[in-house]
């Protein structure tokens, strides 16, 4: 997946197709969701998004996050990539700082993923 402009992208090997927060992961291309859900799959990544999600809009700046996580920022950094390969974080370069805030469509989309029929198991509507 990859972030742009006009949202987040999954990409199948034909074209790639927009997913908003309503879109299904299952009819498009299951790599997006299992890109997410391996990213999310190591304990310090899930509370960096949880710390980032805290944070909202504001983000965290590199140091304070790698702090927060009682790791060292070059270990803050390893874990970081993995989360923006899965268009998890967006990063923003403030002077000498990165601030790291979280992708809440990619979020909203892997919740709706997660809550749909074909994975819930409930009917659809």
């Amino acid at each position: 997946m990859r972030s742009s402009k006009q949202g987040v992208w999954a990409e199948d090997k034909k074209h790639s197709r927009a997913l908003s927060p309503g879109t299904m992961w299952v009819g498009v291309d299951n790599k997006a969701a299992v890109e997410v859900l391996s990213a999310l799959g190591f304990g310090t990544r899930l509370d960096a998004i949880i710390l980032l999600a805290e944070k909202g809009a504001d983000g965290l700046a590199a140091g304070e996050l790698a702090q927060r996580l009682g790791i060292p920022q070059n270990t803050l950094s390893g874990h970081i990539q993995c989360l923006a390969r899965a268009d998890l974080v967006t990063a923003e370069r403030q002077s000498r700082t990165i601030i790291y805030r979280i992708n809440s469509d990619v979020i909203s989309a892997l919740v709706a993923f997660l809550d749909s029929p074909k994975i819930s198991g409930r009917a659809e509507h």
